[in-house]
This record gives C-alpha cells, sequence and structure tokens, in this order.
C-alpha cells in the first residue's frame, strides 16, 4: 500500500516534468508572436507552481518516513549517512567525471613528452 502511495505521488511529478520540458522546447523553438510566448512562459510558471506543491507533498512523506525510522531504531547518523552517499551516487551518475582528454583518455595535460 505505502509503494502505491510513493508511485502514485511520484507520477504527478513526472507529468509535470514532461509538461514544462515540453513547454520550454516549444519556447525554444522561436515563438513569432508575443502574445504566445507570454502564453508559454504562464504556462511554465504554472506547471512550476504545481511541481513546487509535490515537492512539497514528497518532503513531507520523506520527513514522516525518516522520523519512523529513527522510532523503529535506525541510527538517525547512519541513516543521514547513507542518504548522502545515495545523493552523492546519483550526482556522479548524472554527471560523470570529465576526462581531460578530448579524445576520452585519462586526463593529463598537452605535454606526452
Amino acid at each position: 500500500m505505502a509503494l502505491r502511495f510513493l508511485t502514485n505521488m511520484f507520477e504527478p511529478l513526472e507529468t509535470h516534468r514532461r509538461q514544462v520540458t515540453n513547454a520550454a522546447t516549444s519556447l525554444a523553438r522561436g515563438s513569432t508572436s508575443a502574445f504566445s510566448i507570454a502564453r508559454q512562459v504562464r504556462r511554465l510558471l504554472a506547471l512550476v507552481r504545481a511541481q513546487d506543491k509535490e515537492i512539497e507533498s514528497l518532503r513531507a512523506v520523506v520527513t514522516v518516513m525518516a522520523e519512523q525510522l529513527v522510532e523503529l531504531g535506525v541510527d538517525p547518523k547512519v541513516f543521514e549517512y547513507r542518504v548522502e552517499a545515495e545523493l552523492d551516487r546519483v550526482a556522479r551518475e548524472k554527471n560523470p567525471p570529465r576526462s581531460a582528454d578530448p579524445n576520452g583518455g585519462p586526463g593529463g595535460g598537452p605535454y606526452r613528452g
């Protein structure tokens, strides 16, 4: 039951994210009229506000879950470290370190002497 609840919480976020991306893409293509641009910007702002509400709901859910885990005996410091480690892992996956070599080889300067 809890997993279905969480899935239902995330689905609107994904939908909003796609809508924001689509609206931003439309703007980037270069609408010709100021009216069209203003309408798209208003739409983007409405979608951002909707996302803000969803994020607040998710924060509340995560806070309650974290508090319950601590109440069940999970060490708060261990929990915090594991969350930080997972966030770091996700960030590394999204932004892998870039090599200094434009051909993708190991880093290093231009001198190969």
